[in-house]
């Protein structure tokens, strides 16, 4: 896409990623997912990645300023499903993001921009910081938390130098399967990040904030793919966020973004719009009461 005369409003910074699906490359990482939320929640949106010279994925991403380093293979998982349990190989892995690609559009950036960081195979390196002034910074951490063998097949491991790295977050999106201790890591999360949501599938999501927490139901629909949902997830509550609605309120409307997600493979259950994350909204309210819980 060209670069567009607005000022960019939502910038992801991640690896763009070919998944294989069946012997077939389709669209993949936590930068595609949450930076077409976004767009389609009605943010101008932009990209921040590396990708391998081969890499012909872009098509679904034509509303979103693409900013794309190439170095390296480009990023490529194979996906491996048992019910809603994901075994994960990594098959390529493109160069990391570096301070200076995210430099290169700082100045167009709006005042109250959302920059969500959303690395998928230690990418990104700290330190994370909003890039505007009036803005956000949203971190999604799951690729700190992998490791691979060197035949690709990847498991759960500690990130070491979470402490210092989460300074300057503001908000923190995570599994509850991505740390290999999750206690641990959320009671050092919550020392230093003034909001976290800690996503648990169709059990819903935890938000923590202003010393108090809250379980949020999920909106309950057929799993037919759960990739991505916690991108959009996270993209949908830095969005409500950025309205200015509390974080509750934001778990909430997100939650309800997260179920369009699950309904259909890939990319193709990102939420349309607003209107049709707003209008499921409406119904969840009229069914779920978030409950608090102890902090």
């Amino acid at each position: 896409m060209e670069k567009t005369a607005r000022p960019i409003e939502f910038v992801a910074v991640g690896h763009l990623a070919a998944d294989v699906r069946r012997g077939t490359r389709v669209l993949g990482g936590a930068a595609a997912y949450g930076s077409l939320a976004a767009s389609r929640l009605g943010l101008t949106t932009a990209i921040v990645t590396t990708v391998g010279e081969d890499f012909d994925l872009l098509g679904p991403l034509s509303s979103i300023e693409i900013h794309c380093h190439h170095h390296g293979q480009s990023t490529t998982f194979e996906n491996v499903y048992q019910g809603t349990t994901r075994r994960q190989r990594l098959r390529g892995l493109a160069g990391p993001i570096e301070q200076e690609h995210l430099a290169e559009i700082g100045h167009r950036v709006a005042g109250d921009a959302i920059v969500f960081f959303c690395p998928i195979a230690h990418e990104s390196k700290a330190p994370f910081r909003r890039l505007a002034p009036r803005g956000l910074c949203g971190l999604a951490p799951q690729g700190f938390f992998r490791r691979w063998d060197d035949d690709g097949w990847i498991r759960s491991d500690a990130w070491d130098d979470a402490g210092a790295d989460l300074s300057g977050v503001d908000i923190l999106c995570l599994s509850a399967d991505d740390p290999p201790s999750l206690d641990a890591f959320l009671a050092l999360a919550l020392e230093k990040v003034p909001v976290v949501a800690v996503t648990e599938g169709d059990l819903g999501v935890r938000i923590y904030a202003d010393g108090r927490a809250y379980k949020v139901p999920a909106f309950p629909r057929p799993v037919v793919d759960p990739t991505g949902a916690g991108d959009v997830f996270a993209a949908s509550l830095l969005f409500a966020l950025r309205q200015g609605v509390s974080p509750l309120e934001a778990a909430q409307f997100a939650s309800c973004a997260a179920s369009f997600a699950v309904e259909r493979e890939g990319i193709e259950g990102v939420p349309p719009d607003r209107k049709a994350v707003e209008d499921r909204l409406d119904i969840y309210r009229n069914h779920f009461t978030p409950e608090e819980i102890p902090s």
